[in-house]
């Protein structure tokens, strides 16, 4: 991208901070996750085939300390009318399983990851990204990302909420759109949605991932961490998102208890 040239696009934009990586900033481990971070945003064929740049869809990374933020978006600015449902479906869809790709490949790592994720007009220039949707994003991970999850913006879920609520919906697209849900919980406490990285029609975690090394992982650090109770209230919560029992359990010091309880949305619709 020239350092002139601005994009403005419609998008679904997503800020993520990387927990417990104070004191590490310039160690060989946390270059070895920023690697990992920016390797799988980049390699677009680990996305599904509809993907691709011909069909206008593009992603636009960038990183900041232990901070990551990307816009998954249609280059529309020659084109000012506004997306349909189906194209915006299509965006949340990829921004999802994008988002599961990256919290996954850092839990192996042994990290959890904190953020938010809302969608609009952006702007997007060479190191520079401009827009409400960034406002918002940033807003919703300081304000309901406490407990290590990508947290959707209110106007997000409304619009996926409208999606559903839409009779005139191609098949694909309501198959798209219930494939997305299932990916999302809803928080008993505050009501907001989040990504569940552990749940997904569209990519196999099993295969993606070595899912045995990551409740190690987080069985582990819940242990790591006693003492540090805020960080270790991020793994715990991780265990409750990957159900791993026996680590709720030792959850002694937290009241966990007191955890919101993601239920997945899908469930809670189907009622």
């Amino acid at each position: 991208m020239s350092q002139n040239h601005v994009i403005i696009a419609d998008g679904v934009f997503t800020y993520l901070d990387i927990l417990g990586t104070r004191g590490i900033h310039n160690s060989l481990e946390k270059s070895t996750a920023d690697s990992q971070v920016s390797n799988w945003l980049k390699r677009e064929a680990y996305m599904s085939p509809q993907t691709n740049e011909e069909a206008g869809k593009k992603c636009y990374f960038q990183s900041f300390s232990d901070s990551y933020f990307y816009v998954d978006y249609f280059d529309n600015m020659d084109n000012q009318q506004p997306l349909r449902d189906s194209m915006w479906i299509s965006l949340f869809a990829r921004a999802i399983v994008r988002n599961q790709m990256i919290q996954l490949k850092l839990l192996e790592a042994g990290y959890v990851v904190r953020g938010g994720i809302s969608f609009g007009r952006v702007g997007i220039a060479d190191r520079a990204l401009y827009g409400i949707p960034i406002v918002n994003s940033v807003e919703v991970e300081e304000r309901a990302s406490k407990y290590a999850c990508t947290t959707l913006s209110r106007a997000m879920a409304g619009k996926i909420t409208q999606f559903r609520n839409n009779g005139d919906l191609h098949e694909n697209d309501r198959t798209a759109l219930q494939n997305l849900m299932y990916a999302l919980v809803e928080r008993l406490d505050d009501g907001y949605w989040s990504i569940n990285p552990f749940r997904s029609n569209e990519l196999s975690v099993k295969d993606f991932v070595d899912t045995l090394r990551i409740r190690e992982l987080i069985v582990n650090n819940i242990s790591k961490y006693e003492f540090d109770e805020k960080l270790r209230e991020k793994y715990c919560f991780a265990a409750l998102m990957l159900n791993i029992s026996g680590a709720i359990d030792s959850c002694y010091s937290i009241p966990y208890q007191m955890l919101p309880k993601p239920v997945p949305i899908s469930l809670i619709w189907n009622k």
